[in-house]
Parts: C-alpha cells; sequence; structure tokens
C-alpha cells in the first residue's frame, strides 16, 4: 500500500502524495483486475483491501456573499438579455412591462436557432406557450 505513485508536476520539483480519493481509484482498478483473474480462473480468491479514509463533506472554496452576487449578476445579464430582445431602453421597462406582453417577444424568440438543431421542427409562440 505504501508503494502507490506518487504524482509529479515537474521533473525537479518533488512529488507530492496523492489523495485518499485517488488511491481508492488505483486500489478499485487493481481490485477489477483480480476480479478478471477469479473469472477467468487464474485464482481461486480475489484479495481484500482496506479502503483509505476520504472526506465526507463537500469543500466550499467561494464565500457565500461571493455566491450571492454572482447570482445577482446572472439575473442583472438575463434582463439584458431580456431588454435587447424586448427592444426596451431601460431595465426599469423590461420589470414593468415584460411580463404583459408575451406576444411581442414570440417575434424574437422565433429566429433564435440552436446549433444542436439538425431539422427544423414546429415551434410553439411564446404566447400559446405562456
Amino acid at each position: 500500500m505504501q508503494k502507490l505513485p506518487t504524482h509529479t508536476t515537474h521533473k525537479y520539483h518533488k512529488s507530492k502524495s496523492v489523495s485518499s480519493a485517488t488511491k481508492n481509484r488505483y486500489l478499485a482498478t487493481i481490485l477489477r483486475l483480480f476480479s478478471l483473474f477469479v473469472e477467468w480462473s487464474w485464482l481461486t480468491k480475489a484479495p481484500k483491501f482496506s479502503k483509505f479514509k476520504e472526506l465526507d463533506k463537500r469543500v466550499s472554496w467561494v464565500p457565500q456573499f461571493v455566491i450571492l452576487a454572482l447570482i445577482d449578476a446572472i439575473t442583472i445579464l438575463r434582463w439584458m438579455v431580456l431588454k435587447d430582445l424586448g427592444g426596451w431602453e431601460t431595465l426599469e421597462m423590461v420589470q414593468r412591462y415584460a411580463h404583459l406582453a408575451p406576444s411581442h417577444l414570440a417575434h424574437h424568440a422565433e429566429t433564435v436557432t440552436f446549433w444542436s438543431q439538425r431539422e427544423q421542427k414546429k415551434q410553439t409562440p411564446l404566447a400559446r406557450a405562456a
């Protein structure tokens, strides 16, 4: 177990030990090979290994206030796109009038095409979809 490989980033830098999750991935590969050896009758029984302990919690590197600021920025960006599609001059106009006239946006929404579309499908107007 102590001889599991280490990862190096440069040939002159000191090697770093790998994380427990990486070691467990190596062990899973080795265990799969042993199970194939048993299946092919090369071995009578596969050896058992104990796994390394991994962290149980998710690591969050971004503080909560940064996450909230990013969500606000995305929301403002959506309002800006809606402003451009609707032809409004200010964001206040978008907030005031965007929900009133979905048929006004239907013409602009029909002009949008996606790269992944291979064939033209009949699109439902935005007014009927709402």
